[in-house]
């Protein structure tokens, strides 16, 4: 039992005076810390930020016919599908459905070129969509040939400056990101 309570007073000891056995108590006054930032900055040499919305080149390329609305080659093209797409002359519309091997869509952008009927490239819109976790849409994703299986409609209007004008579209992926 006194070597109990002999070893009980030796951890409080070294509770109460540092690691140091030998301290006295008597501890040196604190150094300053560096201020820290309040959030945290990370640079990449070379890299500059993106300064407006990405772009679609491949929307310059294309000519429709009138009436229609084609896909736009992207970078996601290999992840996802379309289907549904149409143009009824006040918006594109479509569904994109993406096959890749990942589940949840966290942010999804759709860029379209709507065109005259000379198949001149007069205006683009975007549509875009970000996960609200705290407002789940209720859409679980399926899963086809063993791998999770997303849907997403959009639409994006003919933007006001070349109402009357835009006779067909093209629409391409220019963001997605899932899990």
């Amino acid at each position: 039992m006194a070597v109990l309570v002999g070893a009980s007073f030796a951890v409080a000891q070294l509770t109460s005076h540092g690691a140091d056995p030998a301290s006295t108590g008597n501890a040196a006054p604190a150094t300053q810390l560096p201020a820290m930032r309040a959030t945290p900055v990370t640079a990449f040499a070379g890299l500059t930020a993106a300064a407006g919305e990405p772009e679609l080149p491949s929307l310059k390329t294309l000519r429709p016919r009138a009436g229609t609305a084609v896909p736009a080659p992207g970078p996601f093209d290999s992840r996802l599908q379309f289907t549904s797409l149409g143009f009824d002359g006040a918006a594109v519309h479509a569904k994109v459905r993406v096959t890749s091997d990942v589940s949840d869509l966290l942010d999804f952008s759709a860029r379209a070129g709507f065109y005259d009927a000379s198949g001149r490239l007069i205006g683009t819109g975007t549509w875009t969509y970000h996960l609200d976790e705290a407002q789940p849409d209720g859409q679980a994703a399926t899963t086809v040939d063993g791998h999770p299986n997303e849907l997403e409609a959009f639409r994006v209007p003919v933007p006001a400056n070349v109402k009357g004008r835009a006779v067909s579209a093209a629409v391409g992926v220019t963001v997605l990101v899932n899990e």
